[in-house]
């Protein structure tokens, strides 16, 4: 195993992702990716050899220890926390152990290819700017670790073509906790996604970083505003969830993304569909290469748009919208699952930072004591809890997914859960009344009369609670939503042979799922197209005609568990929402 036999994938903010591009049979890495904490890039800039780092001259396949678990934590967080709801969903990772040496070719191949693959506004991640300071941080660190995921951008079955699209699903639902600062009630009106869009739209999109792309201040005019609210996405509606992939396509940012893989033309995926921030980074793929693809997967492309027409926009944009909807509609247990776990959060970002100040204070003003109570507290508490999700409700009656506060936890805690309980019930019986006539007129209404007081009976009780293990509870669940609130997914799709399906078995229907996903094989879809009434049969059904089958599966990624240190910072981050009131913020939303 070699640096160079391996490719930069990507990146995140704590991540970056290498691809296998060896020739050779490697059983052990093809169609893998491997996934690398961005420490290690800047710790090898140190140099393999200096300040004691360890390294070898001749890298071996012994150089290479594949372990059967990542580091503990966080294997037993995906393991007992993750794998348990989202099953057939997630695939667990190997860890793997890797030389100083490998890790620091790997990084200067990357820096040194042109143009560099790396986002512009991610390349400060890889720089060392203190080389013996960095040494010393290495040597103390150890072996670097990363680990071996799957590679959904590849097909499993190399002869035939696929497709492959990452969604990042955002917050699904909307802030319902009394504890939310009176200045950011907006949260109440508009899920947050929509609410950082407005913000760009209104010109503070300085105060919204995004680390994907290059935080130049103001958004240029050729940057575009989302139309996508992750409430349809959520919703379980097929016409809603169709909605939200239009928008995601049409205004991809950091949540869509849809690779193609053609194997009879290329060997190598290519990025089909992107915001222009990684397109910059990504090879040319002309249009006639993505006719081609679609002309393989769909045999429809040519006859179907014509000669002069935007196959993409004309054809392939509808079609895949579809599938993907159907997908996501048929496998709703699983976004309902998503949705649950996010539904975790009872405090909202507002009320978490309140908590987390109570909690310092019962540290004697301590944050790394807060923090590490927190962190240690969290995995241990899973394994006695069962891993098991309750709904919204069941955790405001004091069912908790994480931690079970003792009887020490004191009356201000349970009086606390209720009183968030009645207020979030109330509240959210309101906002689920979308689009009903002067709706908004209600919840402002409702607010103005009962957010000051809730809100003020919440903070009184917070003051008195006195039990560091009730504030942790608290705040891992809120940790948790956390965690699922920025998670991705990806959607893959491969062309299979018909096996002797006939045409019009899927009853008319232009997408139908023939097969869920399920823990041991794919879920299972047909495609049809509407012919023109000259090429219509007697044995054509409804107008339409099969004409692929694919194989489905829907994989979520990104499971990490948050740090308890994010809370630290967290009050700067919530306090651009105060630029939401008054009569431009209306102006935007109506």
């Amino acid at each position: 195993m070699e640096a160079k036999e391996w490719r930069y994938a990507g990146e995140g903010g704590k991540h970056a992702l290498f691809s296998h591009c060896s020739d050779k049979d490697r059983s052990d890495w093809n169609g893998r990716l491997l996934r690398l904490d961005k420490k290690y890039l800047r710790l090898a800039a140190a140099t393999w050899k200096e300040d004691g780092l360890p390294g070898n001259s001749q890298l071996t396949e012994g150089s290479f220890t594949t372990k059967q678990t990542l580091l503990q934590s966080d294997l037993f967080f995906l393991q007992h926390i993750i794998k348990r709801q989202f099953d057939r969903y997630l695939d667990l990772p190997e860890s793997i152990s890797l030389p100083w040496k490998f890790v620091k070719e790997l990084r200067d191949q990357t820096l040194s290819t042109q143009p560099c693959p790396i986002p512009e506004a991610r390349r400060k991640d890889w720089l060392c700017h203190h080389t013996k300071k960095h040494g010393q941080s290495a040597a103390k660190e150890g072996t670097p670790i990363g680990c071996l995921i799957p590679d959904y951008c590849r097909p499993k079955q190399p002869s035939m073509p696929f497709i492959s699209v990452e969604i990042k699903p955002k917050a699904g639902y909307l802030a319902s906790s009394p504890l939310v600062d009176p200045r950011h009630t907006a949260k109440f009106y508009r899920s947050r996604f929509v609410l950082l869009q407005t913000l760009d739209r209104l010109g503070y999109s300085d105060q919204v970083p995004r680390g994907w792309k290059q935080e130049s201040g103001a958004v240029s005019k050729e940057e575009k505003y989302s139309s996508y609210n992750p409430l349809d996405l959520f919703s379980c509606d097929l016409s809603r969830i169709q909605r939200a992939f239009e928008a995601l396509w049409d205004t991809p940012q950091n949540n869509f993304k849809l690779w193609g893989c053609n194997p009879w033309h290329q060997q190598n995926p290519v990025l089909v569909v992107a915001d222009q921030h990684y397109r910059q980074t990504e090879p040319d793929a002309t249009t006639s290469s993505h006719q081609a693809l679609w002309q393989d997967l769909f045999g429809f492309a040519s006859s179907a748009a014509g000669d002069d027409d935007d196959i993409d926009m004309c054809v392939v944009k509808p079609m895949l919208v579809d599938m993907l909807s159907s997908i996501l509609h048929a496998e709703s247990s699983f976004v309902e699952k998503l949705q649950q776990w996010q539904l975790l959060d009872l405090l909202d970002a507002d009320g978490a930072i309140l908590v987390y100040d109570r909690l310092v204070e019962l540290c004697q003003g301590s944050h790394p004591e807060a923090q590490e109570l927190l962190d240690a507290l969290s995995i241990d508490a899973v394994a006695q809890a069962g891993g098991t999700a309750k709904t919204r409700e069941e955790v405001l009656r004091g069912s908790p997914i994480l931690l079970i506060p003792s009887t020490g936890a004191g009356p201000a805690f349970s009086t606390l859960c209720n009183e968030i309980r009645r207020f979030s019930d109330a509240l959210r019986r309101i906002q689920e009344e979308a689009g009903a006539p002067n709706n908004d007129d209600k919840l402002l209404e409702f607010l103005q009369k009962e957010h000051p007081r809730s809100r003020a009976i919440c903070l009184k009780l917070i003051s008195q609670m006195e039990s560091k293990e009730a504030c942790c509870y608290l705040l891992q669940n809120w940790l948790l939503s956390l965690v699922v609130c920025d998670v991705s997914f990806f959607v893959t799709l491969q062309r299979m042979p018909p096996k002797g399906r006939t045409p019009g078995s899927s009853k008319g229907e232009k997408v139908c799922i023939v097969q869920k996903q399920s823990e041991s094989s794919p879920g299972i879809l047909e495609v049809c197209m509407p012919l023109s009434s000259n090429q219509r049969t007697d044995n054509d059904v409804g107008g339409l005609v099969l004409v692929a089958l694919f194989q489905y599966e829907v994989k979520l990624i990104d499971c990490d568990q948050k740090p308890s240190k994010k809370l630290q910072s967290r009050g700067q981050k919530e306090r651009v929402f105060q630029h939401l009131q008054g009569s431009e913020w209306e102006n935007w939303v109506n």
